[in-house]
């Protein structure tokens, strides 16, 4: 062989080992703990909340913005002054009548009548109002704008903020609820998929040792044939038995590859990553403890810790709706920093105090009010109906676990019987003394013992798997199992 092939042939094989991948089962889980994108997104989600509740923690501090503004306006502001061009010409054209009268008195002259008073201010009123322009005047451009700085300090809410920020809190609680119930869940699911995946392998094994079984009954079956000690057609049903055997040794290949193939995508890995579990699917005993499970499963559930939460959202809910009858109040200020053009020109600074009080809105604070205390009931009878759930839950999976221990042993007793059984008759067959339908029979009560054996074992961890996740101890669980392993 060449360089340049042993170099490739180094590169393939090393390519191949680095997409292999031994599991132990915690192994396995620390893996869906860091790659399951569920996971992932629910801790995002988590850290997303709590940055929520960081931000309502600063509604006590007041608010300053900058606020500046263009304004165009369509024409020129001006203000109609006619009233004041009416009021100055007339009073100068009645003092101009009154000056003309008394000259003309002083002269010695009789003094003016109605008619040429009337006549002479008629004349002198035209001719101010051809003397003066119109009066409206200019106040402001078309463009102008301003620049400045506001300060907002909520005073009195009526308790608003406070419910806010405690809403907040609870908000972020129940996330880390979820994030610790989805973690629980994908735990469960990734250790059940272990143990399927060592569930399909023993299968595989058995039915591949069934193909070698059936292998041998039909070679045995033909030598028998051959040496006329047993009729030609028990040949017939001993390739039939091996045709059996082939198609479940099939089955059980395409069951393992599918389990394979969801285990894969629970743990985020490559498809073509190859997984190699050390464990073997052997028996562990437990010690079950119904009472104490349940105790611990009541303090523990993330169901009844979320709802908790909820209760007191509901709780906080109910107080803000009652808050919406009381006023608002807040301290203002403002600081001008640039004006341009502005038709009034406003002082440099200013501070106030403002309130607001909705004194009618349609009902809608008493429909919130009536809506959070339903919601006050709701939670707490979901309390109730959470907790008899757990226990029920408990129940079940305290009795499974005991019932699928109880079918674990007997169907090993079982199993080796059947074993016994089936060489004796298989030694008996030898000699032409049973049938070929008799030792195929025997065989098949071997592989459904074995077959019940695995899963009753399989069951007797899911239910303890069930349990382990209610009490919150899913690790203990990972750790006693690797122990006895």
């Amino acid at each position: 062989m060449t360089k340049p092939s042993v170099f490739v042939l180094i590169l393939l094989i090393s390519s191949m080992v680095s997409f292999a991948q031994e599991l132990t089962l915690s192994s396995a889980i620390n893996l869906a703990k860091n790659q399951n994108l569920r996971i992932r997104t629910n801790k995002k989600s988590s850290e997303a909340s709590k940055h929520n509740y960081k931000a309502e923690k600063f509604n006590y501090l007041p608010t300053v913005s900058i606020v500046g503004g263009f304004t165009h306006l369509g024409e020129e502001l001006r203000i109609d002054m006619s009233s004041v061009q009416m009021s100055f010409v007339d009073g100068l054209a009645n003092q101009n009548v009154n000056t003309i009268d008394l000259v003309k008195q002083g002269a010695g002259g009789a003094p003016l009548t109605p008619d040429q008073k009337e006549t002479l201010y008629n004349s002198s009123a035209t001719t101010l109002n051809n003397l003066y322009p119109d009066f409206d005047a200019r106040v402001a451009y078309q463009d102008y704008f301003m620049a400045g700085v506001t300060v907002t300090q909520p005073i009195f809410m009526g308790g608003k903020l406070k419910g806010l920020n405690s809403v907040a809190a609870s908000e972020y609680a129940i996330s880390q609820q979820l994030y610790q119930q989805t973690s629980d869940l994908i735990i469960q699911r990734a250790i059940i998929q272990y143990f399927t995946i060592v569930l399909f392998e023993d299968v595989l094994k058995a039915r591949k040792a069934s193909v070698k079984a059936m292998e041998k009954h039909e070679f045995n079956t033909t030598k028998l044939v051959e040496q006329e000690i047993i009729p030609s057609y028990h040949k017939l049903g001993a390739q039939a038995a091996l045709a059996g055997a082939n198609t479940k040794l099939t089955l059980a290949e395409n069951d393992l590859q599918t389990a394979l193939s969801a285990y894969k995508n629970l743990l985020n890995i490559p498809v073509d990553t190859t997984i190699i579990l050390s464990s073997d699917f052997k028996y562990v005993a437990f010690q079950l403890e119904e009472e104490q499970s349940a105790e611990k499963s009541l303090a523990y559930s993330p169901i009844l810790k979320i709802n908790s939460q909820n209760q007191q959202i509901a709780n906080t809910n109910s107080s803000i709706a009652k808050s919406g009858y009381l006023p608002n109040i807040f301290a203002i200020g403002e600081v001008q920093l640039y004006q341009q053009n502005l038709p009034v020109i406003t002082p440099p600074w200013m501070v106030g105090v403002q309130m607001k009080w909705d004194i009618y809105s349609g009902n809608k604070h008493v429909n919130r009010t009536r809506a959070a205390k339903l919601m006050e009931e709701q939670t707490s009878m979901a309390s109730t109906l959470i907790a008899n759930d757990i226990n029920l839950a408990i129940k079940n999976s305290y009795n499974k676990a005991k019932n699928s221990r109880t079918i674990y042993e007997s169907e090993t007793k079982t199993f080796e019987l059947m074993k016994a059984s089936f060489n004796a008759i298989q030694k008996q067959y030898s000699h032409g003394l049973m049938k070929s339908s008799e030792v195929v029979d025997a065989h098949l009560l071997v592989d459904d013992a074995h077959l019940a054996q695995l899963t009753a074992l399989y069951t007797y961890y899911i239910a303890l798997v069930e349990l382990y996740k209610l009490r919150g101890e899913l690790n203990e669980f990972i750790t006693l199992y690797e122990e006895t392993n």
